[in-house]
């Protein structure tokens, strides 16, 4: 938040499907586990499954679509025990529900939980109805988390009123409404209804702006 908030820069990375891999890609994703990570924050991406594949919340097989980020963690943990990792989801086939496997296997909202359900765990699991609610959750958690500290210690900027504070943390209406026309102005699709259509997981904008 202190970063993103004075101004820093981000820097993105970009993988392929792991079918395209070459030993570039295989560094990169080393070098990045070793040197920048402290803690890394997971929001609905899929996790692999018992048999090692990687699969929508209704079962369907994503190994040739995505890269194997999840790799990442166990990368990073291996020369740092002590990160920490952050997960968001909401259908059980994300990174982080191995911290609840069997919970989730038994819960009766899971459409296929014998094939979909990650094994791989985290530190702290956010389980939403829709994963950018939790998304919305964290950051807006972590923005009154650093009120707190301002509040204490004198933090300029940031001892804003409660309020505030979280409406600087979250998109607005205006934001929210143009990121997700240009979602599907590119092509993406709701992840449940399959269309290219102004929804997020079936369920209209309107409810997501509520």
């Amino acid at each position: 938040v202190g970063g993103w908030a004075g101004g820093g820069r981000l820097r993105l990375e970009s993988f392929p499907p792991e079918s395209d891999w070459g030993e570039d890609e295989a560094k990169r994703i080393i070098e990045i586990a070793e040197n920048e990570c402290d803690h890394i924050v997971a929001i609905e991406r899929p996790g692999r499954a018992k048999d090692g594949s990687h699969y929508t919340m209704r079962g369907i097989c994503m190994d040739h679509l995505l890269a194997p980020l999840d790799r990442l963690i166990d990368l990073a943990k291996e020369v740092k025990p002590e990160l920490k990792v952050t997960a968001i989801g909401d259908g059980g086939n994300e990174l982080g529900f191995g911290k609840q496997y069997d919970a989730t296997l038994a819960s009766p909202n899971i459409l296929m939980p014998d094939k979909c359900v990650s094994v791989v765990s985290c530190d702290h699991l956010i389980v939403a109805s829709v994963s950018n609610w939790g998304g919305f959750a964290l950051a807006a958690a972590a923005g009154m988390a650093r009120h707190e500290n301002a509040k204490k210690g004198g933090g300029g900027e940031w001892e804003l009123d409660a309020l505030a504070v979280v409406s600087r943390c979250l998109p607005s209406e205006v934001d929210e409404t143009r990121i997700l026309a240009g979602c599907v102005e590119a092509g993406c699709r709701d992840g449940v209804s399959g269309k290219m259509e102004s929804t997020v997981d079936g369920m209209s904008l309107d409810i997501t702006l509520d």
